[in-house]
């Protein structure tokens, strides 16, 4: 689920950061769950060790990053203050077995000084993970019915296509000059393309939604058998392509395919139930956020 993925990016970074959490300057309170506060500092750590992994949309900015921060950052003071109300109970050998996996995954050993710290977090989190799938997780049930309309909506058509990629914008203006004269496909494609299977023509397979950036997907789910697109400008260089044939997925495809299309509605079940169980959270306890102080 979106949301519980950047709650557990924001504390898999302050399990990283112990000071994060020991600061204990009052310089600044911008956030309060009940008793607890978090500070200008705590939030800073926080977001300098997890900004370089987040990629700010043009509609929320940077601003909306550091409040997407924030904001997960009481999240989990939320979940955590349920789960201690709720009761939830662990053992030490469940809290040390996870904190041994952790311990070896980075690295560390039992004698690293922050120990306590990193048994305190990893406990936290467990409790945590536990009210959500008690909450959340278990509630949540997808059907037949719900995995076959997810298919129509995404997988049912399939397209082929050939393509021309080259990393120069220059010679990307060129090739998209030369095809609207009427130069040969296949022919530019050999002659220039950086881009898989040159030598027949840029040629791949048949291909449902999921497999490339949306943004690509876009161009070649609107285009019909014998257009060609204008150049398509991606992170990694620019595209060309043609497409050759479109078809429907079999019943046998929609079989193969049936795992992945329930971790897809499931997973977006999970984000609009978690999101409603927070906004019940957030009205039944004490927060004040300031976001001006960010």
């Amino acid at each position: 689920m979106k949301k519980s993925i950047q709650v557990a990016v924001v504390f898999a970074a302050l399990l990283l950061f112990p000071a994060v959490l020991y600061a204990g300057e009052q310089n600044g309170i911008i956030a309060e769950v009940q008793d607890e506060i978090i500070t200008k500092f705590d939030f800073d750590r926080a977001y300098q060790t997890i900004r370089p992994m987040m990629t700010p949309s043009p509609e929320i900015g940077e601003e909306g990053i550091k409040k997407e921060v924030l904001d997960s950052m009481v999240d989990d003071l939320l979940l955590l203050k349920e789960a201690e109300k709720k009761g939830i109970q662990l053992t030490d050998a469940e809290i040390s077995a996870a904190l041994e996996q952790y311990l070896a995954q980075g690295g560390l050993s039992m004698n690293d000084p922050n120990i306590g710290f990193y048994r305190k977090k990893i406990k936290h989190n467990i409790l945590r993970y536990r009210l959500i799938e008690e909450e959340v997780s278990s509630k949540i049930s997808v059907s037949e019915e719900e995995l076959k309309q997810e298919f129509a909506k995404n997988f049912s058509i399939q397209v082929k296509i050939k393509q021309i990629f080259v990393k120069d914008r220059a010679l990307a203006d060129y090739i998209s000059d030369s095809l609207a004269k009427g130069a040969d496909f296949n022919a530019l494609c050999l002659a220039y393309s950086e881009g898989f299977n040159k030598e027949n023509g840029g040629e791949l397979d048949f291909m449902s939604r999921g497999k490339f950036d949306a943004s690509f997907e876009k161009v070649m789910f609107s285009m019909k058998p014998g257009d060609t697109s204008g150049i398509i400008e991606m992170p990694q260089g620019y595209y060309i392509i043609s497409v050759l044939d479109t078809r429907t997925a079999s019943e046998a495809e929609y079989a193969t395919l049936r795992e992945s299309l329930y971790e897809t509605v499931f997973s977006a079940k999970s984000e609009s139930r978690y999101r409603d169980y927070i906004s019940r959270l957030r009205q039944s306890i004490f927060i004040k956020v300031r976001y001006d102080r960010l």
